[in-house]
Order: C-alpha cells, then structure tokens, then sequence
C-alpha cells in the first residue's frame, strides 16, 4: 500500500484498482474497435516509457471518482456512462425510447435537487478517448498537451449546449463526433453549487449571464495560445458591465475575445458575483451607474430573445454573492474602468508606477484562478510522466521538451526558463539516485554504473540525439563544473556562455546535485520509492511556486490562460478551487450510436 499523502499524487489519475463502468450502457464493440482500446481501459491512457528500460502504466485521465470512504478516501474511479443524441431518441434502462437528452436530464435534476421545471446549468467537458496509448514524446504532440480536453461548454437542458465558438455543435451535444472521424466525442458533465444557494435560483443566475454574454461573442481562434484577461473579480464585473453596454474595445481587441473554457470561467465569476436584480445592481456598480447597467441588461435581453424581461415572470435572482461569503466589501469588488485595468497590467507587468484602485486576487471572489504556463507543464508531467511511474529521466524529458513551448507563450529566454528547471531536474535525478544508486555501491560518482547510465541518456537528450561519449574525457568536463559549483541560475547563464558543449553542461548541472552529495547517498544505502518520491514533492514544491510566480512582462504574450481540462483537474483535486463552491462530475454523456444496454 502507498504512503504518499494524496497531495503529492493524485488519488484519481493514478488509482491502481481496476475502473468501473457501473451505469446500464457500455460502449459497442465497434466503437472501441474504433478507439482501439479494450473495454476495461476506456476513458484512460497507457503510457509507454522507453529509457531506461521499457515500461508501461495507465492513468485514469478522462474518469473521476464514483465512491468514497467515510475519511474521504477514494475507494471506486471510472465512468458513470449515459447516451446522449442529437437528432433521435435513445434507449432508457428498460429498452423504451426516450428523448436524446432525458436521462442526463434526469441525473443532473435528481443530484441537484431541481424542479422539472427549474434550470439547468452544467459544465461539460469534451474529451478525446482516441488518443489513450503511446510513449510520452508521442503523446505531448498531439491533443494530450491539454490533457486530451479541447472544448468545454455549458449544458442548458434539454439538449441544448452554450459554447464559445457560439454556434458550436449547433447548440446540441455533438457528442456524436468530429467530422472526418469514426469515433465520438464524448464529454463529462459536471455540476457546480455555491455553498449555502438554492441550486436552480444559482443555475438561473448563471443561464442569464451566459445567454448576455454569448450573444455576439468573438472567438479568438488559436485558444491554446490566447490570454486570459478577466483574472479577478473587479476585471469579471468590469467586462460584463461593458458588454452590457456593448464598449468598443471588447469587439475591437482580440485580446479580450473568449474561447470556449475562458467564456465558461468567466460566466462563472460573474454570475457567483451579481443576482440580477435592480438592487444588487447597484450595490455592485454604484446607485445611478448600476440603475443605467440594469436597464442597459433589460434592453440586451429583449433584444437577444425577444421578450421582455418581465415577460416571464420569476426570472429575478436574490442571494447571497460570493464576495459577500468572503466579508468583501463593494470598494473590493468595485469593477475597474478599461483605463485602470490597463494601467494595473502594466504595473503588474514592469512596475510602473500604479495609484489606482487595488483589485481583489484570486483566489478570492472567483470560481478558480487562471492557469499558467507553469501549471499547464506540471499538470501534463504529474499525469503523464509523474516521478514515481514514469521515471526521474522521463520527467526530466518532459520539463525540457516543453521549453520551446513556455519560451513562445510568456516571452522569456532560454536561461530564464532553465533558471526554474535545472534545479528540479537536480531533484528529480536525486530522487532516482536516493532510490537506486547505492544497490550497487561504488567509492566515487565516476566509479559507479548508475551515474554513466544516467549521464548518458541526459546526454542524448539534451544533444537532441544519441551519442557515444568517452567517459574519461566527460569526467574531466564534468569536474571542470563542479569546481565552480554553480547554482541553478548560474549554470543557466553558462548555457548561454557556451564554456563547455550544451549536453555536457546541462547532463552534469542535472547531477550536480547527485555528484556534490555522492558520500552522503552511499551512506545512506537504497531507500524506499515512496520515501524518495516524498522526498522530492517537499523539496521541489518551492520550485513550482516561483515558476506559478513568473511575471510575463510581455504585454502580447500569456500570463494566465484557461484549459479546457480546468474543470475535470478540480473534480479530480489536482487543481484547487474557491473553497465556497462544490464541483461534481456526475456522468459521461456518450452518442447512442456508440453504446448498448449491458447484457444481463
């Protein structure tokens, strides 16, 4: 049994136990000849390691907890499946047809407590179970960069989806698939609350600002690569008043159009933050300015459905908002003009000096806080190549693989990036050296088998390709640098100076660690995996905070971003939330045409 705390290793992705599928439905066997995995793996990934010698492990990446023990303690993970379709019925538990939409419908009615009159609003998250087998470099090349999410939208009920691009799916599920394929495009549905709200007064808030907010949105095409600018409360009401009132530059600059997560995300705060009604209106924005926006909101929604307002009656919200759960006042909140906001971005961004107006940071008063790069390459290697599975040379491969892609979103340099990575690739090796290198005890580093092994792929890696080497002469490389014993900033700087051939540098700067505490290893024998896999979660957790860190001072480049996966990292604890909301992933909405009652 493991004795990693679940905070260093996720307790869902990395379950051992085998997946359950307990819903009626199970997919065709045509369609998982079409996915080309086996019944039991559906929904997961094999990952296939190749150095330092072959193997291979899964991780439940698509699937969530289904059952938990009194403590807490995840006991059951997989997939609760239900059929979905766009344009027929389908088959309910007894063989009947029913409408395409009834029996999430149902579910999502039945966990939230809602009328069958009351509204639904619902995360859906769009997964690629296709892409579930290769080795890692194969894997980070395709849509598993964004850990095989690329679109979340909203479920309204009744078949009806709200997406950014607006007329995704042509509003309906299009679970059925993307053209050109043979296979589905399933996704998993989850169910958001506010703590202490009646959930269908929630839903309804959250129908009325995504209905506003949708209505006329530009997509800004590339959302792998595109910023995400409303990232506190203050920025939230700020968009949604001028949107509202229909401001220039949110039609004009690209930088503040929405793709499909960061609309989502955005509806989100705003919603938790706003009732919408004429007083909370101007609470939040001011008496008369907030009186201007609410009739500015009765107008928009005349002329997005036809109606009045009042034409319906019941469609006010009254609750208590999220800020006002966090003791906030409304000078915190007080949403920013276009000018403060941009001064406040450079302010943060260089230091220029800023007098304004402070916003309030998340976490506070928003759903969840933006990702960035930092976050997108970590949760990739602790799905994909965590220490423990994959190995401390795999997961070296990955950090350094994605170098490119990190120096092209937040305009940094390569010293800047290898700054933050040298010293966990120092950890990771050490790991690996704490766990492994004393099974064969050797009096000096140059003496043992372990670290030649090592330093040899390290090598290859950072050469780009194989390469023998000569252990004499890279000996006395190697003992050239750890003469100086450079810091992991000042061996970044010597990349750049070229004193010694790149593979050389970066292999021993990533042992430098190993080589400096050769004696102390070997006396300390082989440890355990789990007690060397805690051991480098401790030491290397400072690092990932001063990478969350980083300041992009690039005003065109990407400081937070939002991945359609955000959703199911929350549900699944690898990513935290406001802790004033609960988020449930309920079931996996798959086309009809995929699945088939299970066979008594």
């Amino acid at each position: 049994m493991s004795t990693i705390p679940d905070k260093y290793r996720n307790p869902i992705y990395h379950f051992r136990g085998p997946s359950s599928f307990p819903s009626p439905y199970t997919l065709t066997d045509q369609a998982l000849a079409n996915y080309k995995v086996t019944r039991e793996l559906f929904g997961s990934t094999t990952i296939k390691v190749t150095m330092p010698i072959p193997l291979e492990f899964n991780v439940k990446d698509y699937q969530y907890a289904l059952a938990k023990d009194a403590n807490g303690a995840v006991t059951e993970v997989g997939m609760n499946i239900l059929p979905v379709s766009n344009s027929s019925s389908v088959l309910d538990p007894m063989g009947n047809l029913v409408p395409g939409c009834q029996l999430v419908d149902d579910l999502i009615r039945s966990k939230s407590g809602l009328g069958p009159q009351d509204y639904i609003y619902a995360l859906i998250s769009y997964m690629h179970p296709e892409l579930n087998s290769g080795t890692i470099a194969e894997l980070s090349v395709t849509d598993k960069n964004v850990l095989g999410f690329t679109h979340m939208g909203a479920y309204l009920g009744n078949g009806i989806t709200s997406n950014s691009p607006v007329q995704y799916h042509n509003h309906r599920f299009g679970c059925d698939g993307l053209p050109g394929t043979d296979f589905g495009y399933p996704c998993n549905v989850h169910l958001i609350s506010l703590t202490g709200e009646d959930q269908a007064t929630f839903n309804r808030n959250c129908y009325l600002v995504d209905l506003m907010v949708s209505h006329g949105l530009e997509f800004p095409g590339d959302y792998q690569n595109s910023m995400f600018r409303p990232v506190y409360v203050n920025a939230a009401l700020m968009y949604y008043r001028d949107w509202l009132l229909q401001e220039d530059y949110l039609r004009n600059d690209s930088t503040w159009y929405f793709y499909c997560a960061a609309n989502k995300l955005t509806v989100l705060n705003i919603a938790a933050n706003l009732p919408h009604n004429p007083g909370s209106f101007q609470e939040v924005y001011g008496k008369d300015a907030g009186t201007n926006l609410w009739n500015a909101f009765l107008s928009r929604y005349r002329n997005v459905t036809g109606f009045e307002f009042s034409y319906y009656p019941g469609l006010e919200t009254n609750f208590e908002p999220l800020w006002k759960k966090e003791s906030l006042t409304p000078a915190q909140i007080t949403p920013f003009t276009l000018a403060d906001f941009n001064a406040y971005d450079k302010f943060h961004r260089d230091g220029t000096p800023y007098n304004g107006p402070q916003p309030t940071l998340p976490p506070k008063a928003v759903v969840v806080s933006p990702q960035t790069t930092a976050d997108v390459v970590f949760e990739f290697e602790q799905l994909y190549a965590d220490l423990y599975d994959a190995g401390a040379l795999s997961a070296i491969g990955v950090l350094w693989g994605f170098m490119p892609l990190a120096m092209a979103r937040m305009g940094i340099s390569e010293e800047d990036y290898l700054e933050h990575t040298i010293a966990i690739f120092q950890d990771l090796i050490y790991a690996e050296a704490r766990e492994n290198a004393a099974a064969k005890s050797a009096p000096t580093w140059d003496q043992s088998t372990w670290f030649w092994t090592n330093y040899e792929i390290l090598y290859a890696l950072f050469n780009s390709k194989p390469a023998s080497i000569n252990q004499s002469t890279e000996a006395t490389a190697i003992q050239s640098i750890v003469t100086k014993n450079p810091t992991a900033a000042e061996a970044a700087k010597m990349v750049l100076d070229k004193v010694v051939s790149l593979p050389t540098l970066l292999a021993t700067a990533t042992l430098l660690k190993v080589i400096v505490q050769w004696p102390a290893i070997m006396k300390a024998g082989v440890i355990s995996k789990d007690d060397a896999y805690i051991e480098f979660m401790e030491t290397t957790q400072k690092y990932f905070e001063e990478a969350q860190k980083m300041v992009v001072k690039n005003p065109t480049k990407i400081q937070y971003n939002v991945l359609p996966a955000l959703f199911n990292l929350v549900t699944n604890g690898m990513y935290g939330m406001n802790e004033k909301f609960t988020l449930e992933t309920i079931c996996t909405a798959v086309d009809m045409k995929e699945l088939e009652l299970k066979k008594s």
